[in-house]
């Protein structure tokens, strides 16, 4: 039976992943920035668009004018209390997963819980074929572009390899965003069941409001990822 169905990724899958600048490991020990928390993107990056969305459902079964103050003040409420989650975000702490690699004692540790396990692998038989994970999981998973095995596989040479992170301009984050689709996906997928209750509703004026609110929640969710990313690398650079 194969045990490559978990293959080895090629070596280019390597240069996927975010090692610390200069200066924060060397070649037998480094420092690898992984995925940003999931609550993170959910409760700071993409809650404005959450909550544009919820105006456009909403306000067109409101009714009254005072039922729709009360969705304007339960929706003031959340805004407010979103900022203040976002400024404390931004200040404090790190939304990312990151991890210190020790090539020489083949151990993997993962910096925000200070959990350390070492790299070995172990064969799992599935129903989709054979894959490799850690003998000793992490508890809070695996948050790297690369899978464990091509991980626990690496080299001196290859650790030296693999790119410093830098994070990107505000500008060629903006380019990269309109290249992704999400602004279609967003103003041509979303806008369809949103479409159909304004007309049925009758409420052109909650529809026209929940695209300003859309395009505003984009951007607003372009720059804090931009600021984030960037809190990171510092937060990565001072470790």
């Amino acid at each position: 039976m194969s045990t490559h169905t978990d293959t080895q990724q090629p070596a280019n899958s390597l240069m996927r992943l975010k090692r610390a600048p200069e200066g924060q490991g060397n070649g037998n020990a480094l420092l690898l920035a992984g995925e940003s928390f999931s609550l993170t993107q959910g409760l700071v990056v993409w809650f404005p668009l959450f909550t544009a969305l919820c105006y456009g459902f909403i306000a067109p079964f409101t009714f009254t004018i005072w039922g729709e103050n009360n969705l304007l003040l339960i929706i003031a409420i959340w805004l407010c209390s979103w900022a203040v989650l976002t400024l404390f975000t931004l200040a404090a702490g790190t939304g990312r997963h990151v991890y210190y690699v020790d090539l020489n004692r083949r151990e993997i540790s993962h910096t925000n819980t200070n959990q350390t396990v070492p790299l070995a692998l172990k064969l799992t038989k599935g129903t989709d074929g054979d894959t490799f994970g850690l003998s000793q999981p992490l508890d809070s998973g695996w948050h790297l572009d690369v899978n464990e095995r091509t991980l626990s596989e690496l080299t001196s040479e290859e650790a030296e390899a693999i790119p410093v992170w830098r994070p990107a301009s505000l500008k060629e984050c903006f380019e990269a965003k309109l290249k992704d689709g999400s602004l279609s996906t967003l103003f041509i997928f979303i806008n369809i069941p949103l479409a159909v209750v304004n007309f049925v509703m009758a409420t052109g004026s909650v529809f026209v409001i929940t695209q300003l609110a859309m395009l505003a929640a984009w951007f607003s969710s372009l720059l804090i990822s931009w600021l984030l990313e960037w809190r990171d690398y510092r937060a990565l650079v001072r470790s």
